[in-house]
């Protein structure tokens, strides 16, 4: 600075001593304060460093645990259609057995009206085979009369 690079640039050293001392601590804090800002800048790009270091694992993890709790519900929705299913397949096995016991009471009216009809026709049967066992029984005792008739028309 004291050199003169041009005759008309001024000098420090025609200042005072007490503006040349401040105009020399002026820029060493100067100095200082541009060292501390770079320093600070590289502390603070060293901190967003690591927070986005931090904040990619925290969603990495945040991405596993979404996936994991994306596989839960998967999971549960398996298991209630698998319960719908079932319970479909409940309600259908109860409309079945509910048509089965129809069915069979249906069944069961049917043999009992069946069983009254060949009752009844077994009856008529009897009746008719008791008519029929009367009617030899009569045709024989006419048959024994009319041997007798003859045994006592006969001159022995």
């Amino acid at each position: 600075l004291r050199r003169r690079a041009n005759k008309n640039t001024p000098t420090l050293s025609h200042l005072p001593t007490h503006t040349q001392t401040f105009f020399f601590t002026f820029i060493s804090l100067t100095h200082l304060l541009s060292l501390r800002h770079n320093f600070l800048t590289q502390q603070w790009a060293h901190t967003i460093e690591v927070a986005e270091a931090e904040a990619t694992d925290q969603h990495s993890e945040a991405a596993v645990a979404v996936v994991a709790v994306a596989t839960e519900v998967e999971a549960a929705e398996e298991e209630a259609a698998e319960v719908v299913e079932a319970t479909e397949a409940v309600a259908a096995t109860e409309v079945v057995e509910e048509a089965v016991l129809e069915d069979v009471a249906a069944l069961e009216a049917v043999v009992v009206a069946e069983a009254v009809v060949a009752t009844e026709v077994v009856e008529e049967a009897v009746l008719e085979d008791a008519e029929a066992v009367e009617a030899e029984e009569d045709v024989a005792v006419a048959e024994v009369v009319a041997v007798e008739a003859h045994l006592v028309a006969k001159p022995w």
